[in-house]
């Protein structure tokens, strides 16, 4: 049995979540401890990293495109949620910026379809 998509991902994003500034991005946002009742209002589809790990696990992608697009989400929702210049959104850029790094040093880019 082979290496597949989703051993990369897992690895991909074991790394991701070590970053520093990954904490805040590791569990579904607390709507409630953060006294922020609109954020379901703003962000229509919620998405973490806890949340994608527990996905790849259970074996829950049908692609590896479901699996970027889902990461890309957490950083999108964060940014729409708090705008470009707030400090999570910050944090959400760089962190964007490493898991595409990593996808180049793991040749992610591998598993998806080639595009014209």
């Amino acid at each position: 049995m082979g290496i597949h998509w989703t051993d990369t991902a897992i690895r991909i994003l074991q790394a991701l979540k070590s970053d520093k500034d990954a904490s805040v991005f590791l569990k579904p946002v607390d709507t409630v401890r953060y006294k922020i009742p609109h954020y379901l209002q703003v962000v229509s589809n919620p998405m973490d990293l806890g949340t994608i790990s527990d996905k790849l696990a259970h074996h829950q992608y049908d692609s590896p495109q479901e699996y970027l697009d889902d990461v890309e989400l957490v950083f999108a929702n964060c940014i729409l949620f708090n705008g470009h210049d707030n400090p999570y959104s910050k944090k959400a850029v760089a962190l964007r910026a490493k898991f595409e790094r990593l996808q180049d040093q793991m040749m992610f880019g591998f598993w998806l379809p080639e595009t014209n």
